[in-house]
Order: C-alpha cells, then structure tokens, then sequence
C-alpha cells in the first residue's frame, strides 16, 4: 500500500523588472548609514532608481566599483571599515546575491587579519576586480611600501587567499625600495595572458619614478613579468591606464598625463611585441584633458570621458567631454560636451565618472551631482535618466561608478534529493520571471518530452531515477539548477518460504502481520526473515524510504509431519535446559534428526532420541526428524 506523493518546489525570485539587463552602481558617501556609500540600481536604460545597500563602518565604506561575475553574484571592495579597519585603512571583499538580494562580506581587510596580509583596497568608484575564469576572481589589496598583493577567490569553494606580491623595485628622490602598484582591474588579452598597469616604475627611476609600467601575469603559473616601462621623457604619456579595449589583438588605453602638451593620450599596445604606440595626443581646454579608459561600443568604436571641455560661466575649465576613438582609423572625436547649464537636477549634469556599454548599443554613464545619463552614439545624443537622491548625506553623490548587469535565470532550491514510490508521480516545478526556455537533463542527457519549467512523470519507474538538472536560458545568458537527486524505489514486498521460515523482498524495515488475525501485528517481528509459531497465513509490511508496501498473505504449512500423523512423535521436555528427548509413540523407526535455528542453520544432527542441548544459546530451534515413512518438523524452546 503505497502512500506517498512528492511534490517539489524551486521557488524564483518572480520579481519582474523592467527587463533583465539593468546598470548598477556604487556611490562612494551617503546612503542610510550616514556617508558610508550605497549600492544603486537602475533598469535597463537607465531609468528607475533605487538604493538597494547601504555600507557602514563594519561591513565597509567607500565602495570601489562592482565586478558582474558569471554565477549571478556582485563583487566589489570597499577602501576602508570592516572588522579590521577603521575610517582611512582596512577594507572588505562582498558578494551581493541577485538571487537573494544577500550582501554578504567575505574578507576583511587590515593589520588582524590572520589570512591574508595586505590592506585599504582601492575604492572610489575604482575597477579593481577580474574575473579570470568562470567562479575564479582576482583582486588586489596594498602591501608594504604601497605595493600590491594580488589574492583570489574561489567562488566554487568560497576560499580566499593571497597568490602573488608584485616585485619592488629601487628608485625616488632617495632610490628607496619602492612598490609597484596596480592602477586598476586585470584585463584578459586574448593571448589569455593577464594584462595591467601601474603608476610606479619606469626606466627612469630616480629621482621620480612615478610615469608608468604595462605588466602581465600568467593566470595558470602566477608568473610576472614587466612588458613595458615608460621612459624619461613624458612625451609618449605617462601615468599609464589599463582597462584595454582591444582590436585586432591590441589592446587600446589612455595615459593621465603626458604627451605633447602635458594633457595624456590614447595608446596601443602589441602583447605579442611588447610595442607601445602613442595614437592620439589629448590638446586640453575645450578638447578635452586627463582621460579615462574606454569602453567598446557596439558599433566597433571606444567612447571614453575626460576632463575639461566647453568653458561655461560656472566652469571655466569645462565639465568634462565625452570622446569617440575609432581603432580602424586611429581618428579621435569629440562627441559632447557635459555642461552645468541651469543647475537643475534634470540635466545630464557636469564631470561624468564612469561609462558603460549598455545592452542596446547606447552607453551609460554618471554624473556626481545628477544621475545616470544614456549617450546615442548614432544619434549623438544625451538624456538624462535615474536621478540621484539628494538627501543621502553630502549632496554630490561621490565617486559614482556604474556597471552593465545582465541577470540569468536564478532560483532558489528547496531540496536536493527526493524519493519516489514506484508508480507514484514525479513533480518538478520551476516559477521564473526571467527564463525564456528550459532544458531538463537525466543524468547528463536531454529529456525532450518536457520543455517547460515544470516536469511532470506519471507513474514513474525506477528508470526515471538519476541526477537531474534544468537548464534555464533567457537573453543574458544560461543557469543550470543544482543537480537534484531523483531515487525512485520498487517498493513492492513479497515472501516467500525458506525451509522452516518466511523470507522478505528487500527494504530497509520490516513488520510482519497475521493475515488470520485481521492483519494484527506480530510483536517483535521486525527482522527480513520470520519463524511462524504455528501454520497460518502471514504478510509483512516493508518500508524503503519514504515508501511503503504490504506483501500479499502467505500460507505458510510448515509445521506438522510431511505423510504422517502429527500426534505421532513429540519433543520433551519444552522449554528443556539441558537435554531434549524425542517420543515416539508408534515406534517409528529414526533415520536421523536435524536440529536448526530460527535461520534455517544447522546445529546439531543425532541419531539418538536422547539429545544434548546444553551448548546451545538461548532461543527457539526446529527439529526435523527423518524416518522412513516420512518427514516430521517441531519446534522446542531452549531455556537459559
């Protein structure tokens, strides 16, 4: 009798935005706990909004910029707080859940930490985060002498730790052991090298050493090496960016500073030549000075920002522009000027901070003292979309960083290993806002009879067990569920008679009943194999997992002569201690006798009536008795 239906439950996030893309960003004050910082999210275009975390002291302050990895999860770090730190030192590595909208620390920067050495990561709307491979993310924190320590975290195993220190290097005024510091984010190159900078190191080393370095690190062995140093002379730039674009297996950044007029530039780099080019002197004023890295566009081209730009009354020296460099044909263009105007809060708003590359060939940008704007390279064009909150602590929002974020398909699982009674139903069921198809697997294989996001088997069988997993895809990409451990179990119970006892199909309990007795009980009967005191009709009920069965009634007719008449031999005395005796009353002549447990195994055979049984346990035993003209079985308790 099977009683058990199973219904499983995977409950999604069914919270349905605007569409799956959406910009997030960090704001590097403000926010509900004072002048910590917040984390902001916007829809697709820039639209809609709304403060989703605030930092404070211990969890961290003064965010840096966040990493979309590939597992639906946020990373980002934050310059100071934490366990470790206070307001100018320490720092924290976070996760934040899309899933589950969990922000979550999981290192703490500064001098107590016993893990990992190293402190004050950097914020301020910084990149500092890369991930390298799938679940694998590289960041870096400052060491001694303002070096840098690159660690890595393991999503899949949730470990961090420490995995190179950049090498020192002797220069400055008082050629002092210096440290090369990392100016922002890893890139990976398509060689699968990892490429960086740093503000530190040059080949003119004493007495200023601050122009500039292009390093790389092998992912797969950690090993660094130096592949450009700037020169003495600012002219080719110096302070050099990362954050590469690339085409035609270049990478493309901006230097600070340096150039022909002092006011940075757009440079190449060959990784396969060690080659640095200078592309694209930055004149200053209203052309524009001290750029950002670029972004890559849809159309092929990189946008970046800069400082300076149209003089207005209220900013003399600009508001910043936005430019366009077209890597086919190394032309640099100003695209558009970020103007004070009016002041009012609905304007795109001057000194734009970070941009990015949006789902649907714009870009998105912020401005401190606005908000998030969308630019239309095709158009050329500017709107100003989500605002920024202006009762958030100090006014102007600082810092502000944004970042494209596309959410796969999440869930949140309830179960991992279900069991099902044979010819019971299998439910699995997913409820997503934001799938568009489903793929369910059996043990690796596609099971095409259900597309949907719920699976359903009638009647399942134990070929329908096996690890199963739905593969979930919408436009931003593919999440597979967990794999959920389906145990279908053949629950049907049968006996059978083995000799002198009755013997169950495997389970993992038993009881057996008397059928005769209106299926009462037997008390203590709870064993795979079964001794009838006496001839009857017997069932057992077995349960495996959570199924559970009962065996149709066995007659069981063991006890009493096989061709004889029962009353014809009798064992005394029983219960016996010592010795039995077996009475014949008709002179029946005896073959053998064969004396066995309750198991069936054999004990003692004699040929004599007189039988010692003092070495044998406590318990009940069967006696066969053979003679000529037939077959007798009894049964005898031996007492302790």
């Amino acid at each position: 009798m099977k009683r058990f239906f199973f219904f499983l439950f995977l409950l999604f996030n069914i919270t349905k935005l605007f569409s799956q893309p959406e910009i997030w960003g960090t704001v590097s004050n403000g926010g509900y706990n004072g002048n910590c910082g917040y984390i902001f999210k916007t829809d697709s275009i820039g639209d809609n909004l709304s403060i989703v975390h605030s930092f404070d002291s211990i969890q961290g302050f003064n965010p840096g910029a966040l990493l979309a990895a590939s597992n639906n999860k946020l990373y980002g770090l934050t310059s100071s707080g934490g366990v470790y730190g206070s307001l100018f030192d320490g720092g924290v590595f976070y996760e934040y859940d899309l899933s589950t909208s969990t922000y979550t620390v999981i290192e703490s920067f500064g001098a107590g930490n016993p893990n990992i050495s190293g402190y004050r990561p950097d914020g301020d709307g910084m990149n500092a985060l890369t991930e390298v491979s799938p679940g694998i993310i590289w960041g870096y924190i400052r060491s001694d002498y303002q070096g840098s320590r690159v660690f890595e975290y393991n999503a899949n195993t949730q470990t961090l730790q420490g995995i190179l220190l950049l090498p020192t290097f002797q220069g400055g005024t008082w050629n002092q052991t210096q440290g090369n510091r990392l100016t922002g984010n890893l890139f990976k190159a398509p060689d699968g090298y990892l490429y960086g900078s740093t503000h530190t190191n040059s080949t003119c080393p004493i007495p200023n050493p601050q122009l500039g370095s292009i390093i790389r690190i092998d992912p797969v062995t950690h090993a660094f090496s130096i592949r450009y140093l700037a020169g003495c002379l600012a002219t080719p730039g110096i302070l050099v960016n990362n954050q590469f674009t690339t085409y035609s297996n270049l990478l493309y950044s901006t230097t600070r500073q340096g150039g022909a007029s002092g006011n940075g530039v757009i440079y190449s780099f060959n990784p396969a030549t060690s080659t640095y080019t200078k592309l694209y002197d930055f004149p200053g004023g209203a052309g524009g000075r001290y750029p950002n890295p670029m972004v890559e566009a849809e159309n092929g081209k990189f946008y970046g920002l800069a400082d300076g730009g149209a003089s207005e009354p209220n900013l003399p020296q600009g508001g910043g522009i936005l430019y366009e460099f077209d890597p086919a044909t190394n032309v640099t263009t100003k695209k558009y000027d970020f103007l004070y105007g009016n002041g009012w809060v609905g304007n795109v708003g001057p000194f734009p901070f970070s941009l990015i590359s949006g789902h649907n060939g714009k870009l998105y940008g912020v401005t401190p003292g606005n908000g998030v704007f969308e630019y239309d390279p095709v158009l050329n064009t500017t709107r100003a979309a989500g605002r920024m909150p202006i009762n958030m602590g100090w006014y102007v929002a600082g810092t502000p960083s944004v970042t494209y974020v596309c959410r796969k398909p999440s869930y949140i699982s309830l179960n991992d290993t279900i069991y099902i009674c044979e010819g019971e139903n299998i439910n699995l069921e997913f409820i997503s806002a934001n799938t568009d198809t489903y793929t369910w697997n059996q043990n690796g294989s596609p099971f095409l009879s259900d597309t949907s996001g719920a699976l359903s088997i009638n009647n399942a069988t134990v070929a329908n067990s096996g690890a199963w997993v739905c593969e979930m895809t919408n436009v931003c990409g593919t999440t597979f569920s967990h794999s959920i451990q389906v145990i279908v179990t053949d629950g049907n119970m049968s006996v059978s008679q083995n000799v002198n006892f009755l013997q169950s199909s495997p389970a993992d309990s038993y009881q057996w009943i008397d059928c005769d007795n209106g299926n009462a009980a037997l008390p203590g009967q709870t064993n795979p194999t079964f001794t009838p005191f006496a001839n009857g009709n017997y069932a057992v009920i077995g349960s495996t997992g959570l199924c559970t069965d009962t065996s149709s009634c066995f007659s069981f007719a063991g006890m009493g002569i096989e061709g004889i008449s029962p009353d014809l031999v009798s064992v005394f005395p029983n219960p016996a201690t010592g010795f039995i005796q077996l009475k014949n009353e008709t002179g029946l002549t005896i073959e053998s006798i064969i004396i066995t447990d309750i198991s069936g195994q054999q004990v003692l055979t004699s040929t004599q009536k007189l039988i010692d049984i003092s070495n044998l346990p406590a318990g009940n035993y069967f006696v066969k008795v053979l003679s000529a003209n037939g077959i007798y079985n009894t049964r005898f308790t031996k007492a302790k």
